[in-house]
């Protein structure tokens, strides 16, 4: 299938990003695209490169795009600057933000919530790139602790 951009889409979905990734071309000069990799995951991509925060990617994900292979995307064109959390990391984050105040005599948690959510993201693209060893069953018993 042949896809005809206008100047204007082709300038800011491709032309405003060329630095972020490398673009292919054909022997016209012409942008192509990975037969593999569709549209409107591509857009969605292209889209996400202005987000201000990693929870994004999945707060503004459409319903009809499929979620593993638009997260695949930037791994593919080596856009995604977040790195993937340990196992640590995310504990920390998840249960070491809750403390015991004896002046309101009760616990609180320290920490943003915007940070568990990009933290929580975070954890699922990780399980996506297979970066947890989950023929563990510890590694296995964790990370179904994080998510309950």
């Amino acid at each position: 299938m042949i896809l005809a951009l206008s100047k204007k889409e082709i300038q800011s979905a491709l032309v405003s990003t060329e630095k972020f990734f490398k673009s292919t071309r054909n022997r016209h000069g012409h942008y192509e695209l990975d037969p593999l990799i569709e549209f409107k995951n591509f857009l969605f991509i292209i889209e996400s490169i202005s987000f201000h925060s990693i929870r994004q990617l999945f707060t503004h994900l459409p319903e009809e795009n499929d979620v593993l292979s638009t997260i695949n995307l930037p791994d593919f064109f080596n856009i995604l600057s977040h790195p993937d959390p340990s196992l640590n990391d995310v504990d920390i984050v998840f249960f070491s933000t809750v403390v015991y105040s004896p002046m309101l005599a009760g616990y609180f948690q320290t920490i943003r919530p915007s940070d568990l959510q990009d933290i929580a993201v975070r954890l699922a693209i990780g399980m996506i790139r297979e970066t947890y060893d989950l023929t563990k069953t510890n590694v296995i018993d964790q990370v179904y602790w994080f998510i309950m």
